[in-house]
């Protein structure tokens, strides 16, 4: 009995070292575990511009203030996107509308509208970005528009000063007119 004994301790004191063994192991693991996060948050603060855990709060907050803003964008350009499609349908049943049309007289009033609406939405812009309106934006949105209604800008723009010209010549011979009916 005394000898089961001693061999029940044994194997008592056995397992206890086999757990003590594999306690250490573990709390060795968890203890590298925890310095490459330790590591890995100081990373992450000095990438964030954060002296300590209480900056973070200001980052939280801006990235809130970020997401709702992209939020806002994303849905802006949902809306935009519909208003451009509905354009451009618009555009195309116009287009087919203009097709029995003379060429020339379709021409002249297409930039009449072109000019009007080109110029409304440069004044929106201006308004809506103030000092950060960048005219080279708006040219290459122009350009972007021609592109979609499948013309040459090149073209439109000789036909723009063609036209500009031929009124600015109406003008002066009305004007003329005038002063000689005037005599």
């Amino acid at each position: 009995m005394a000898v089961l004994a001693q061999a029940q301790g044994l194997v008592t004191v056995y397992q206890h070292e086999a757990e003590h063994h594999h306690l250490t192991r573990r709390i060795t693991e968890l203890t590298e575990e925890l310095e490459e996060l330790k590591t890995e948050k100081e990373m992450v603060l000095r990438s964030l511009d954060c002296t300590d855990d209480a900056g973070i709060s200001a980052v939280k907050k801006e990235i809130a203030t970020l997401e709702g803003a992209l939020q806002k964008l994303s849905e802006q350009e949902s809306k935009y996107s519909a208003e451009l499609d509905e354009a451009l349908k618009q555009y195309a049943e116009l287009k087919e509308q203009a097709t029995g049309m003379d060429a020339a007289e379709l021409m002249d009033a297409r930039l009449a509208v072109r000019e009007e609406k080109e110029r409304s939405a440069v004044d929106r812009v201006k308004a809506a970005y103030g000092e950060k309106y960048d005219p080279m934006m708006m040219h290459d949105s122009k350009r972007d528009v021609a592109n979609l209604l499948h013309e040459e800008a090149a073209t439109r723009s000789i036909r723009e000063r063609l036209r500009q010209k031929q009124q600015a010549q109406q003008k002066q011979n009305k004007k003329k007119s005038r002063d000689s009916l005037g005599r």
